[in-house]
């Protein structure tokens, strides 16, 4: 191994240790709420005491979850939750299928451009399904409804 591998491998590991700082420095902002996603389902919070091996523990868990998902298309999911009208899509469907114009009547949309727009991105994301009838649906009714739930908790 030569020298400039070697200090290509220990830029890379310093790299590493970087980003982890930075994680756990956004984990510890105490002005950050730290919702727990176990086991698919939201658990109820609230004032709770944990001791501080168990408060490092769960540190660790966010950190970890952090820097996996700082890399994966979950960004690009949750930013498609972040307009009131793709909730508003996203819960008109989560009935049944529907066209364009009943979602237009449903979720306010000013134009069908505006649908369009927001349609596009949730298809994109991952959250919509066109039909070939012009219907769109969920593309996954139970992930939807554990994301719904989610953004409901952050209420």
């Amino acid at each position: 191994m030569n020298d400039s591998t070697k200090w290509g491998a220990v830029h890379v590991m310093e790299e590493r240790t970087a980003q982890r700082q930075k994680l756990h420095q956004r984990v510890d902002e105490p002005a950050r709420p730290i919702i727990c996603l176990e086991r698919q389902r939201i658990a109820p919070t609230g004032p709770a005491r944990l001791a501080d091996i168990e408060l490092d523990a769960l540190r660790e868990q966010v950190v970890a979850l952090l820097a996996e998902v700082e890399g994966s298309g979950v960004t690009i999911r949750l930013r498609a939750l972040g307009h009131p009208v793709r909730l508003r899509v996203l819960g008109a469907l989560t009935d049944r299928p529907h066209s364009t114009r009943k979602l237009l009547q449903l979720c306010g949309a000013a134009t069908s451009g505006q649908l369009y727009h927001h349609l596009r991105l949730l298809i994109d994301a991952g959250w919509v399904t066109p039909s070939s009838r012009g219907q769109y649906a969920l593309a996954d009714p139970e992930r939807t409804a554990m994301a719904l739930a989610a953004v409901q908790a952050c209420r």
